[in-house]
């Protein structure tokens, strides 16, 4: 999943756009994402996420993205359970003020962007954990009118087969060794 492991020989310099995203996990029996779907042409589901803003930090920028795109405010997050040193000692994440500096990210192959001219892309997501009960609370999403159609939260099998794209497949699955990693699937 990481660029590191990437097959594609690729320079930082070649990458000429980067997305940053939040995946929202809902803590419910079993563990839920929010997928929304794209008021685009091509109608895709995905993981909220969009370009930072000059001066904001790739976290920074997910946190507002999902903000503005479903109206959900993070403040919890996941460290990489294989990142000993930031792992959180507990399984409700860390808060976001101690994350100004955070860096443990699930880093999606970079890609071929078909609507910026074939230019390669890189997306970074971070996880952010909810409170079951956002998933039941019909008045916690606001969607952008603007940008999405709409929004659904999925069991993790579910969302990663309504991703419409391999990569937000691949990102949800990942997510999904994190929780189990945390033993926050059963």
């Amino acid at each position: 999943m990481s660029s590191s492991t990437s097959t594609l020989p690729l320079t930082p310099d070649q990458i000429k756009e980067h997305s940053y995203g939040l995946i929202p996990i809902a803590r419910s029996k079993p563990p839920a994402i929010l997928l929304i779907q794209q008021r685009s042409e091509a109608k895709h589901w995905g993981i909220p996420k969009g370009h930072a803003d000059p001066g904001e930090s790739p976290l920074q920028a997910a946190i507002r993205e999902l903000q503005e795109e479903t109206g959900l405010k993070a403040t919890r997050f996941l460290s990489s359970p294989s990142s000993s040193s930031s792992a959180p000692s507990s399984t409700k994440g860390v808060e976001a003020s101690a994350l100004n500096q955070h860096t443990d990210a699930i880093h999606g192959e970079p890609y071929r962007n078909p609507r910026r001219n074939g230019g390669w892309k890189s997306n970074t997501y971070f996880v952010a954990i909810f409170d079951a009960a956002v998933k039941d609370d019909a008045g916690a999403l606001k969607l952008q009118e603007e940008e999405v159609e709409q929004a659904e939260w999925l069991d993790l099998d579910t969302a990663a087969e309504r991703c419409t794209y391999e990569e937000g497949r691949q990102v949800v699955r990942e997510a999904k060794r994190w929780l189990a990693m945390y033993g926050l699937l059963s």
